[in-house]
């Protein structure tokens, strides 16, 4: 038994990749004698919808805070988050923690996660996050 997964660049790429990826499996599964049963997860995990607006709310209230201007990235994470965004405006900030080159998920960024530069990374971002929310009421004002 495998898991395959397959992610798209946007929720329609993954309509087409997918068919392709099942045509793959089954097409395997006949060449080696074998059966490929399929399901499909539902929901799907969409791409990512970040909010421009709140995007630059965010990257303001950063550099009011003297953190660095947030990195602009390519579209990312097709998950669970990314199917929120497609309903409510949405943003997924990333924050230097100190963890040079290491990625998520890497025993580095881990170390990296559990110091006190990324502590200090972890409040300054929750202060920033609560500044744009007060940016969105109406009438807002800066603290």
């Amino acid at each position: 038994m495998t898991r395959p997964a397959a992610k798209g660049g946007a929720a329609e790429d993954l309509v087409g990749l997918r068919a392709r990826v099942e045509a793959c499996l089954q097409g395997a599964a006949l060449a080696t004698g074998c059966q490929a049963h399929l399901t499909r997860p539902e929901p799907d995990y969409l791409d990512f919808r970040d909010d421009g607006g709140l995007a630059r709310l965010y990257a303001a209230n950063a550099r009011a805070l003297g953190r660095p201007e947030p990195v602009e990235r390519e579209p990312f994470a097709m998950t669970d988050m990314a199917n929120v965004s497609h309903v409510v405006r949405a943003i997924h900030p990333m924050l230097d923690i100190g963890s040079g080159d290491a990625v998520p998920h890497d025993p580095a960024f881990a170390a990296a996660a559990v110091s006190a530069t990324a502590d200090r990374s972890l409040l300054d971002a929750a202060v920033v996050l609560a500044l744009t929310v007060v940016d969105l009421r109406p009438g807002a004002f800066t603290l």
